[in-house]
């Protein structure tokens, strides 16, 4: 709703690694565009402006925790997972950086910084309660200056990011996403927002999850396809 018009160029750069219980990933994203939309000191006027800017993430995952049985293998009887699930208590850390410079000569930057653990149980192998996933990541934010634009104003609020994972019966995964805002200045103290709800169908083969966006009532639908070229696997789905 707050952006009528955009077109641009957008460069992407992404570096992973993984080894024993330590992940990491990087990424840079920098581009470059011409944008139409409303102001963010008046909601009621248009602003087309050209944009640079770029945003940096680095975000490190360890596992603290190893809850896995070395000694166990997958087979036929797992129906509602496509790979054993990796158990255990991680913590996870991120360090990200935002910068937008406008034509007009305003600009913005962010610098956030999140650390928080996440613990994950179960097989998906039993019919009730046989999967849990849990995290809880604190994120602290400083911001500088604004945007001119309503739609890319980098929020400054810090919070808790909460996410909840559960199987129900069988397949069946109900799963909830949240920040609560812990910055005390701010006039959304208290309330979680970016709420997030999906309701998931977990299979060997394939997997649907469907999602609702409460902010802005919207609702996606996912479908993921798994094993393609992979040896040793049961042909029944």
């Amino acid at each position: 709703d707050n952006l009528y018009l955009g077109y641009g160029l957008k460069i992407l750069n992404q570096y992973n690694f993984e080894r024993n219980n330590f992940k990491k990933d990087y990424s840079l994203i920098i581009d470059f565009g011409q944008f139409k939309g409303k102001a963010l000191s008046d909601q009621d006027k248009l602003k087309e402006l050209s944009r640079f800017g770029y945003i940096l993430t680095l975000a490190h995952d360890y596992q603290i925790s190893n809850f896995n049985n070395d000694s166990e293998l997958y087979s036929i009887s797992y129906k509602n997972t496509p790979e054993l699930i990796d158990k255990g208590l991680f913590l996870s850390t991120k360090i990200s950086s935002g910068f937008y410079q406008y034509s007009n000569a305003d600009s913005q930057n962010i610098i956030s910084f999140s650390v928080g653990p996440t613990l994950q149980l179960g097989n998906l192998k039993k019919n009730l309660f046989d999967f849990t996933k849990l995290s809880l990541k604190p994120e602290f934010l400083v911001k500088n200056k604004q945007s001119p634009f309503q739609f890319d104003d980098f929020n400054n609020d810090s919070r808790l990011k909460i996410g909840l994972s559960q199987q129900l019966y069988g397949p069946i995964i109900l799963g909830f996403e949240g920040d609560y805002i812990i910055n005390s200045k701010s006039s959304n103290y208290g309330l979680i927002e970016n709420k997030k709800y999906s309701l998931s169908l977990s299979r060997r083969a394939y997997s649907i999850n469907l999602k609702y966006f409460e902010s802005d009532e919207s609702i996606a639908l996912g479908f993921e396809i798994f094993n393609f070229g992979s040896e040793n696997k049961s042909p029944k789905f």
